[in-house]
């Protein structure tokens, strides 16, 4: 009996030593109530005096509008739930430093700092939602948990997931600066990239300042669920969920594009122009997310379209009837990464089939009709003919021009004979 206990309790904690090396927390960290988030939006002040003032332009609007619209929305529907308190950064159209934005949620003693923005690329390509984190420590950790519940609502309401995302700058430390300066504070921040403002689908859907304070209120939704917060009662303990293992290193971003890209033309629908084309990849640090392609050999791309194989998809792709070209296919992954696939030339043009037959004519095509001065139709017969029939034509003529010829050379030859006759 001794024996099996001390078993039983080497088992115990044998499993309790392998979840602590995994950073496994077997019950979730809990925060006094009430728990304090701020919320930033990003940019503000006047466009131009800086860079980063404006933040993206497009459609004749500002990321930095839309952004505090938003924010003051997400503020608002948090602020009616219990066991929270909520600030921000920026009310009105402000210029404000990142670090002046996370000593803003130092003096708040803040749990969580949330900045909102809108996204866009230099290429105008792309589309969806993501968030960035940080990529150390418990920071990552906390800013994880979160960030599930923010793409768990842009899912819900039709956008595409690109992920939860690290980077990592120049100097080996986060790349985004407000996410930096709050882990300096020991404050988790985030950044929430919501859709792309360059992308025409996509900026339907905050084009008027009631689609904004939509996205505004799903934002406060994920925080509430982060938190397991309600409207009715008011919480002692606050425990997040999920809660995520804390990494034992930085936890790096996918630097390398989709390697190993193969297509292949299985078969052509000349009826609908359509290729049917396999594309094998392998991506092992992210996972692809769109791809696009091109009949002209890489010097135009069809609009990214998403893809929902793993590493092998079929496609159906119009690229034209009786028409000859170079495919080539290209594939992202959600790190904006691309990489390209061989090259394959085509040629589906209809070949011209040889005839032993002689070119026929319509009737009608032997007539010409011709409107005259006074109102009247002049009819003109045309000849139709081939080379052959115009060779025929020139040596009857000639012939007819000899005999002529040979007749009045005759015709005068009897004609001086009669004379030396009549002369005797």
């Amino acid at each position: 009996m001794v024996i099996m206990l001390k078993k039983a309790f080497g088992i115990v904690v044998m499993v309790w030593f392998i979840l602590a090396l995994n950073h496994v927390t077997l019950q979730a960290a809990e925060i006094d109530a009430p728990v304090i988030v701020v919320i930033d939006p990003g940019h503000g002040g006047v466009p131009g005096e800086t860079e980063a003032n404006g933040g993206a332009n497009y459609h004749d609007v500002y990321e930095k509008d839309l952004n505090l619209e938003t924010a003051l929305a997400m503020k608002k529907e948090l602020e009616e739930y219990q066991g929270i308190e909520v600030y921000i950064t920026r009310e009105n159209d402000v210029e404000m430093s990142l670090k002046e934005r996370a000593e803003f949620a130092k003096e708040k003693n803040a749990d969580m700092f949330i900045s909102i923005h809108y996204n866009a690329s230099a290429d105008h390509l792309f589309y969806g939602s993501e968030v960035w984190i940080s990529a150390f420590g418990e920071f990552y950790a906390n800013g994880y948990g979160l960030a599930t519940h923010f793409m768990n609502q842009f899912r819900e309401a039709g956008f595409v997931d690109k992920g939860i995302k690290t980077r990592i700058g120049e100097s080996g430390s986060d790349y985004y600066g407000v996410i930096r300066h709050c882990a300096e504070f020991g404050i988790t921040g985030i950044i929430v990239e919501h859709c792309y403002l360059d992308d025409d689908v996509e900026f339907k859907n905050v084009d008027t300042v009631e689609k904004q304070r939509i996205f505004g209120v799903r934002d406060a939704v994920a925080v509430a669920e982060y938190y397991g917060l309600d409207k009715d009662s008011s919480p002692e303990k606050i425990v997040p969920a999920p809660d995520i293992s804390i990494p034992d290193a930085p936890v790096l971003p996918d630097d390398t594009e989709p390697q190993n890209i193969v297509c292949s033309i299985q078969s052509f629908d000349e009826k609908t122009g359509s290729a049917q084309i396999i594309i094998t990849a392998e991506e092992k640090e992210s996972r692809i997310l769109y791809y696009s392609y091109s009949v002209d050999g890489g010097k135009n791309f069809s609009r990214l379209s998403l893809w929902d194989g793993e590493d092998t998809m079929k496609l159906e792709i119009p690229i034209g009837k009786e028409t000859a070209g170079t495919l080539q296919v290209r594939l992202y992954n959600n790190y904006n990464l691309k990489g390209d696939s061989n090259l394959i030339s085509f040629d589906y043009r209809k070949k011209p089939q040889k005839s032993d037959k002689k070119e026929s004519y319509d009737l009608e095509d032997a007539y010409e009709i011709k409107i005259l001065p006074d109102g009247t139709e002049e009819t003109e017969t045309t000849v139709l003919t081939d080379g052959t029939e115009m060779i025929d034509i020139v040596i009857i003529i000639l012939s007819l021009i000899f005999f002529v010829l040979a007749g009045v050379f005759v015709s005068l030859l009897v004609a001086m004979h009669w004379n030396k006759k009549m002369s005797r």
